[in-house]
């Protein structure tokens, strides 16, 4: 018995929500899996389809699509006789334009999202952790995971792109994105939501944060030996991009793809509690402009990180920098024990690359965002 078991196996027998495909049409491994979670799709699945296959060059025999096909136990009627559509449009239009396409059910009784976790993450995670059958894991370094959503249009040069990436065996990256104008009456809206999402980016690559990315669901990639280190997708019912995104960054570093290749709808979405569709609703019920984040506040975390950065050779003398740098900021991290913190990395860390390895870790994205908003107006 080889005591040395394969990690994808060893990850998805602790954490895995994998299903196999009840329709395939592709029998060899794939190199890279585009996965786009399906729930009430039908008016938009055209549109991600036909822009698929505009790519130039096109899609070749290193690629597959696995779609998962769901909806909450909880969903009306109507919502649910759109699943068995979704199914049946799948499978011809990838018959008929030669897509390699496996299709995942969370759909049939038994088999339904349960209602406690409807919304992304959950259909996401089946996809992804599925797509792991798909890929020869002796090669898990130079291959693709990559998220996509039904409403989203893709660049011409999408697929080529995709293909760089795995093959130079990137770990972990974000694709930059665009969002359409296909509603114009969101048009306000989707822009001032955007660039409230830009002005967050931009601040954070300004103070210096290793979390300096954005966390667009439908623009994801990762390899699959990354994936699974980090610990794979989560089921958040929201927000499951930010958190899947700071595991990735924790494990591997995320870069991002400065060529624009996803372009979300500015839709109204009702089903996550928040994020792009959320927000767009807010906005155009309440009338409320979104507003940029001010520079001032990643002034404060960037002075922050700079002495977070710098190589104290004591905790100590660390904390006292910080407390005496901005007492607001000091107290805001002791409402997180940073002291205590900071003393145990110090003293169970065997050198200063792995100190600054931990502080890292524990200053994470999401404390990061959290100092941000702690200092807004």
């Amino acid at each position: 018995m080889n005591k040395f078991k394969d990690p994808v196996a060893s990850y998805l027998e602790k954490r895995g929500l994998d299903r196999s495909p009840f329709f395939k049409n592709f029998s060899s491994f794939r190199e890279i899996v585009v996965v786009i979670p399906c729930f009430d799709e039908m008016e938009n699945l055209p549109v991600v389809i036909n822009s698929i296959l505009k790519c130039d060059p096109p899609f070749d025999e290193s690629f597959g699509f696995l779609f998962v096909i769901n909806h909450p136990d909880n969903a009306s009627y109507e919502r649910k006789q759109e699943s068995l559509k979704t199914v049946e449009y799948l499978k011809t239009v990838c018959s008929e334009n030669g897509i390699p396409v496996a299709l995942i059910d969370r759909f049939s009784e038994g088999f339904e999202v349960p209602a406690k976790f409807a919304g992304a993450g959950f259909p996401r995670k089946v996809g992804l952790d599925s797509a792991l059958h798909l890929f020869d894991h002796t090669n898990s370094q130079k291959s693709l995971l990559v998220c996509l959503d039904a409403d989203c249009e893709v660049a011409p040069s999408y697929f080529k792109t995709l293909k760089k990436l795995a093959r130079r065996g990137c770990k972990a990256a974000v694709l930059e994105y665009e969002h359409r104008n296909d509603h114009p009456g969101n048009l306000d809206a989707i822009s001032e939501y955007e660039t409230w999402l830009r002005s967050y980016t931009a601040g954070l690559k300004k103070a210096g944060s290793p979390y300096a990315y954005h966390f667009i669901g439908s623009t994801m990639v990762c390899n699959v030996e990354t994936y699974v280190k980090a610990g794979g997708m989560n089921t958040k019912r929201a927000a499951e991009d930010f958190y899947f995104l700071e595991s990735l960054a924790k494990v591997a570093g995320i870069e991002t793809i400065d060529e624009k290749l996803v372009f979300p709808s500015n839709r109204r979405s009702d089903r996550v509690i928040f994020g792009t569709g959320k927000a767009v609703n807010t906005r155009l019920d309440s009338g409320e402009i979104i507003k940029p984040y001010p520079d001032l506040i990643f002034d404060r975390l960037k002075k922050f990180l700079e002495l977070f950065h710098h190589d104290f050779p004591t905790a100590e003398e660390l904390i006292v920098a910080i407390q005496k740098s901005d007492e607001e900021v000091f107290n805001f991290l002791e409402s997180y024990k940073f002291s205590s913190a900071m003393n145990g990395i110090y003293s169970s860390s065997r050198s200063s690359k792995q100190i600054a390895r931990q502080k890292d870790v524990w200053f994470d994205a999401l404390k990061t965002l959290r100092f941000v908003h702690h200092l807004s107006p």
